[in-house]
């Protein structure tokens, strides 16, 4: 029989009992809604080639967090470079000038600084911890298309931006340490007077050295992303970062070595045409003073001097770029290896979607 009042759809049989009990509410049927907006990057573990080319898009998207920051940071850095360099020179003015009166002592007196050039030069790699931290929470927000300016990153780094600092000095001191105990018996078989053991002990610790460097560097790869992204302490962000990159080892290694390979040689490219181009004006300078009759010596020391801080200035803005491109590298790669490995994407998705 029907019930003409619909008493029949807000009820039901209890088939155990033969009484009829009122039915549970029915879930009212979801509304359709559009997808989420695609992001600059996309909410799903990347192919090897989309984390290279991540890199670049966070570039495009938000220049003033990623190049600016790493056009303050290395500016910075120079600077302070260059003071603590023109420092031990003044105080060593007497030394020097002894070493250099004397040819094999000159000689190898450019050696340790080539060596000491180069540790430099790979010890400047741990700020890319510092700007990859910074990049993270640009990286973060470019998933949902949201641009973070310099001044909203910096924002959101409060809380964190000392243990990136010091996650970097610690770094920078971990990689130079390994360097001298490497070099150490290179250096006691000098100190002996076997100069063939010591450049052979020289060649093995340095090969050594860089070993040790490419490991410890992937490993550590993402202590600055976690402490930004996951708010996490030194300690518990190193840890964070050895479990990360314990599962998909090679292709991280490959990502990153690829990455900064390519991105030095684009540098370069960019790079040589304008210094060639510094120096073709520089030539013309000279020619038309000459020409004009000015004194050769004093056009010619002006223009050295405009040549070197014009020079200086393209290197300094060509390594922000590079460095900048690291960091957005390194932030890609660590959320691609959060969505692979903590399905991470399901994270973004929802929250695109609305959701908590």
């Amino acid at each position: 029989m029907v019930d003409a009042h619909g008493a029949a759809w807000t009820v039901r049989t209890d088939w155990r009992t033969g009484a009829r009990v009122p039915a549970p509410a029915v879930r009212p049927r979801p509304q359709w809604q559009a997808p989420p907006t695609p992001g600059v990057l996309s909410r799903r573990p990347l192919r090897f080639f989309e984390g290279l080319d991540g890199g670049f898009r966070l570039i495009r998207f938000a220049p003033a967090l990623t190049v600016g920051l790493s056009a303050i940071v290395f500016t910075l850095w120079t600077l302070a470079i260059t003071a603590a360099i023109s420092g031990i020179a003044w105080a060593g003015s007497g030394f020097l000038t002894a070493v250099f009166s004397d040819p094999d002592a000159s000689a190898g007196f450019s050696i340790l600084a080539q060596f000491g050039a180069v540790a430099l030069s790979i010890s400047s790699l741990s700020l890319v911890h510092l700007l990859a931290g910074a990049t993270t929470v640009g990286t973060r927000a470019a998933f949902d298309s949201r641009r973070m300016t310099l001044r909203e990153g910096w924002r959101a780094l409060a809380g964190v931006r000392w243990r990136l600092v010091l996650t970097t000095a610690l770094l920078a001191a971990a990689h130079l340490g390994a360097l001298v105990v490497l070099l150490l018996p290179a250096l006691l078989v000098a100190g002996l007077g076997s100069a063939t053991g010591a450049l052979v002990l020289t060649g093995f610790g340095l090969l050594g050295w860089i070993a040790f460097t490419v490991y410890f560097a992937l490993r550590t790869a993402f202590v600055g992303c976690a402490i930004a992204h996951e708010r996490l302490t030194v300690r518990r962000a190193f840890a964070r970062s050895w479990r990360l990159t314990a599962s998909g080892f090679w292709r991280t290694l490959g990502q990153l070595l690829l990455g900064w390979y390519l991105s030095n040689q684009l540098v370069s490219i960019i790079i040589s045409p304008l210094i060639v181009v510094a120096y073709v004006v520089l030539i013309a300078i000279v020619i038309i003073g000459v020409s004009s009759g000015g004194s050769t010596t004093a056009l010619l020391i002006t223009a050295l001097a405009g040549l070197a801080i014009a020079v200086s200035f393209i290197t300094l803005a060509a390594t922000a770029v590079l460095f900048a491109y690291l960091a957005g590298l390194v932030s890609v790669v660590y959320f691609d290896r959060l969505m692979r490995v903590e399905g991470y994407d399901l994270v973004l998705l929802r929250r695109a979607e609305g959701g908590p």
